[in-house]
């Protein structure tokens, strides 16, 4: 068994069905999130220091969260 299939025709049967949703521009993973709630969660997981993730949210406030709340409307 190689890359999870027990044999070539499932691969190529799994191939075809990724292949198919790709051409539909269906997703493969679940809902995308948002750029600003991806960089929401960015932010939270960073360990910097205060001044750095200061300045990393005013960033993001101040240019991600605005542009995207415009692309909402």
């Amino acid at each position: 068994m190689r890359g999870g299939f027990p044999d070539v025709e499932s691969a190529d049967e799994a191939m075809q069905k990724a292949i198919l949703k790709r051409s539909n521009y269906e997703q493969f993973h679940g809902a995308v999130p948002t750029p600003e709630k991806y960089g929401a969660e960015w932010l939270d997981s960073l360990t910097l220091a205060p001044a750095t993730m200061l300045g990393y949210r005013r960033q993001f406030n101040n240019y991600i969260s605005p542009m995207h709340r415009q692309q909402a409307d």
